[in-house]
């Protein structure tokens, strides 16, 4: 009922296969509700789960909001070629071994990335070194920061879907953003030590376009509940009069 309908990411969960391990964690899912009467996917049957009445209650690897990824290559993308590009990703050993694609909406791929066309069946994927690992998360509100200790340049995947809104900074410097297979949003860095923080800043029209509708809405109640008030008075005054 929703496909295209919503963000595009959104309609690559359609693909989401729930035995693979690896996807719970590339989309953040740190629990898993199963009906009592329907089988637990295959990484989970030897685990004892929580019951809540009919429900079971799984744990399963969601690896939270960031984590550092390979770009292995790019591949020109449309809003056409963008879930056949993802979901030939998506069934590739490419998500386990933490290698992605640049989504290349607008030809600013760095030149140096291998190029795929949009029709082509990925190689198998090398088994990377070692990125590094994320410590710290924290969310407040809807900023989100880490600190991240990058073993070699990767980058940073923030698990949200791309969106030029999103705002980047490492170690306190604006950074540029990049679109990721699946959908989610890349930050570049380098060999070390960063503290990465993400957040969304609108439109500055946003805001006071808002307020604008706060006061439309205010004043379409008040003229509302005026013609209302008139209405009993007209309806009660012909009373009075008799």
């Amino acid at each position: 009922i929703f496909y295209h309908a919503m963000a595009l990411t959104s309609d690559i969960m359609v693909r989401f296969n729930d035995t693979d391990v690896a996807q719970y964690r590339l989309f953040n899912i740190r629990t898993l509700i199963v009906p009592a009467e329907l089988p637990v996917p295959a990484p989970f049957v030897n685990q004892q789960p929580t019951t809540f009445g009919r429900f079971q209650v799984y744990d399963t690897p969601g690896g939270g909001y960031f984590e550092l990824v390979e770009v292995a290559g790019s591949v020109p993308t449309d809003r056409y070629s963008f879930y056949p590009i993802n979901d030939r990703w998506m069934s590739s050993d490419w998500v386990a071994k933490h290698l992605h694609l640049w989504l290349d909406f607008d030809g600013s791929a760095p030149a140096g990335l291998r190029r795929f066309s949009a029709a082509d069946v990925l190689p198998p994927a090398p088994s990377p070194a070692g990125l590094g690992s994320v410590r710290n998360e924290l969310r407040t509100g809807e900023v989100y920061e880490a600190d991240l200790d990058a073993s070699r340049a990767s980058y940073a995947l923030f698990k949200m879907t791309w969106h030029r809104n999103w705002k980047a900074w490492v170690d306190g410097a604006p950074a540029q953003t990049a679109m990721l297979s699946p959908g989610f949003t890349g930050v570049p860095v380098t060999q070390s030590t960063h503290h990465i923080l993400l957040r969304y800043v609108p439109e500055w029209w946003k805001a006071p376009l808002a307020f604008l509708g706060i006061v439309l809405t205010i004043l379409l109640y008040l003229a509302e509940k005026r013609g209302l008030l008139q209405a009993v008075e007209l309806k009660v005054a012909p009373r009075l009069r008799d």
